[in-house]
């Protein structure tokens, strides 16, 4: 068992799913009474040390001539190779790295300068997932330069993700079975290779209270959390519940991004569609306990962090399942059990469900506290963090 861990990122100075996953790990590792610290490449505020601090116009000058990614491995293994302090923070640690150039950077520097480590590579996505509705959306829009920008992304990130599969030492886990099942059989892997699913935890302020909030069972309150942008298919959503032929209550959407302003625009008309803008803490955990049901309108999602943290609310969720979607949302949701599934992205699909979400209310309530208690049981940083110690 390592007794320190070390966790690499690019940068952590925004929120997020990395910067959530950092700051959870912090936490657990000083309850097990085991070192932590943070490494970014750029230069951050949150981190313990950074390699880059004096070479931005260097790095500037490589994300034009060699893209974001080949730029971050570059960086990072060069800097890095040249840092007393990084293989000093290395030896004799647990390495936990959510980017993938910047992982096989830290193999490479491993292998040069035989450091006793692991190193674990922790994915929150299948590459392709992130940039394909970007890519699709760039092809309808006939925008080229947005096309090649992140066909790069995709193709450059692969190129990694293949190198660290080959190698036999490091490890992959991953928070769902969907994105370790589709690592493993979209690429060659040396036949040792590890590959573990893990369920991360949910944060402390979700866990705070038992949901006892009175939902009103007349007004049903559907919730979207997360960023509104092309890939998370938030248009789609919008879409449905516009034109749903039925009363079919509210829908709050809770987050920013590019397309925000423009669906603001789009739905101003509608007073039943709600856009609150990004929460974050106890003023988010209060949002998953008002809500009727969280729902899910992605197709491409690894694994989905809203998911666990409406189940440990309380509160079930509705998410898109059907053979197109590449998500996590099977794994996770019980149909008719801890939320519903929608098997298809018509609008009957849709009405359908919003049908059955309000015969089946009644029912989930009653059971509320239940699946809060079953679910805090099943997602937890601390045993998360556990079986990364005890199995490394």
């Amino acid at each position: 068992m390592y007794n320190n861990v070390v966790f690499v990122a690019p940068l952590l100075n925004q929120i997020g799913g990395i910067e959530k996953t950092a700051a959870e790990i912090r936490t657990s590792c000083a309850e097990a009474d085991v070192n932590f610290s943070l490494l970014t490449l750029l230069s951050s505020t949150k981190s313990n040390f950074s390699l880059m601090q004096r070479s931005t116009k260097l790095f500037n000058f490589s994300l034009m001539l060699l893209g974001k990614t080949f730029s971050f491995f570059v960086a990072c293994y060069i800097l890095g190779s040249r840092s007393t302090q990084l293989k000093k923070s290395l030896s004799r640690s647990l390495v936990i790295s959510r980017n993938g150039a910047m992982t096989f950077a830290l193999i490479l520097i491993k292998k040069k300068f035989k450091l006793d480590c692991k190193i674990i590579y922790l994915p929150s996505h299948y590459s392709y997932d992130l940039y394909s509705p970007i890519i699709l959306e760039a092809k309808k829009r006939k925008n080229i330069v947005a096309i090649i920008k992140n066909l790069r992304h995709v193709l450059s990130e692969v190129f990694f993700e293949k190198q660290i599969l080959s190698d036999r030492k490091s490890e992959i886990v991953t928070f769902s079975y969907n994105l370790r099942d589709r690592l493993k059989a979209n690429n060659k892997y040396h036949e040792n290779k590890v590959f573990r699913v893990i369920r991360p935890g949910v944060s402390d302020y979700i866990l705070k209270d038992v949901k006892s909030i009175q939902v009103n069972e007349e007004v049903i309150s559907y919730l979207y959390v997360g960023r509104i942008d092309t890939g998370k298919n938030v248009c789609r959503l919008l879409e449905l519940f516009n034109d749903a032929n039925l009363d079919c209550g509210t829908l709050t959407l809770i987050g920013d991004g590019n397309l925000l302003p423009l669906f603001q625009k789009k739905f101003v008309h509608n007073k039943k569609i709600l856009f609150l803008g990004a929460k974050f803490g106890e003023e988010l955990a209060l949002e998953y306990k008002k809500a009727s049901y969280l729902i899910i309108p992605t197709f491409f999602e690894s694994y989905g962090h809203v998911i666990s943290e409406s189940l440990c609310s309380g509160t079930p969720v509705i998410g898109f399942s059907f053979p197109s979607c590449r998500n996590a949302v099977s794994e996770l949701i019980k149909h008719g059990d801890n939320g519903l599934i929608i098997s298809g992205n018509t609008q009957q699909n849709f009405n359908d469900m919003l049908l059955e979400s309000k015969t089946k209310l009644s029912e989930f309530n009653s059971t509320s506290e239940i699946l809060q208690c079953e679910s805090r049981l099943l997602f937890s940083w601390h045993n998360f963090m556990g079986k990364l110690l005890s199995e490394s």
